[in-house]
């Protein structure tokens, strides 16, 4: 099975409009429409060669569910969805948010896929634990994929972080690794973060843009 881009656009732009349409009475429902672009210099910029990377998708929170839809996330051409529910522990210090998930992928990987997110937030910084093991339904490989950072906060919105991402191939046992550092701002509605992964190995260095904006919706008043 194969999905677009186009295919993507217009299932992403659907599910918005349904939201807009169906749900602004619902109290707590919020969407953070996410875009990932990643570029590496040492090839050439050529979007038929997937350089840069794409990948778009909103993240959707209701109360304690937490949900998916991404595209080119998994795999190039590959539409996931993704379902599961946050527990929040609360300390003085510190807020610790845990959200395992299941979820679904078609396209050019088909199969299922186990999340599970820990985030938690400090007053001085952000830690993120990013996991997924993925099993294939037929003639691909299974992988483990992990992107885990830390983020200070510098100034106000203004933040400075490390992060990894490694990646595993169960079937060939190919392992990659790749270190970063990141800046980011991020503001109430928007987050806007930049990556330079492999800095110290300049053939396999890769550049990434985050960007994700909150959209939330508010059970109307009664006139």
């Amino acid at each position: 099975m194969y999905l677009s881009f186009k295919h993507f656009i217009f299932t992403f732009t659907l599910f918005v409009a349904i939201i807009k349409g169906c749900c602004q009475d619902t109290t707590g429902l919020t969407l953070f429409p996410t875009f990932i672009s990643s570029y590496s210099p040492s090839q050439q910029l050529n979007m038929a060669n997937h350089n840069p990377y794409l990948i778009g998708g909103t993240i959707i929170s209701y109360k304690k569910f937490y949900g998916e839809v991404r595209y080119n996330y998994e795999q190039l051409n590959t539409f996931g969805i993704y379902g599961g529910r946050s527990f929040i522990v609360s300390k003085p210090k510190m807020e610790h948010v845990f959200t395992p998930q299941l979820g679904v992928m078609l396209g050019d990987y088909n199969g299922g896929s186990f999340q599970f997110y820990y985030l938690g937030y400090h007053k001085n910084f952000d830690i993120s634990f990013l996991n997924q093991y993925s099993v294939p339904i037929s003639g691909q490989s299974q992988f483990y994929y992990n992107w885990s950072g830390i983020d200070f906060t510098v100034y106000k919105k203004f933040r400075l972080g490390v992060s990894v991402q490694y990646d595993s191939d169960v079937e060939t046992n190919f392992k990659t690794l790749d270190g970063g550092i990141s800046a980011a701002i991020k503001a109430n509605k928007t987050t806007i973060q930049l990556y330079w992964f492999n800095f110290y190995d300049l053939p396999n260095q890769f550049i990434s843009v985050f960007f994700q904006y909150k959209m939330s919706f508010r059970k109307k008043g009664k006139k």
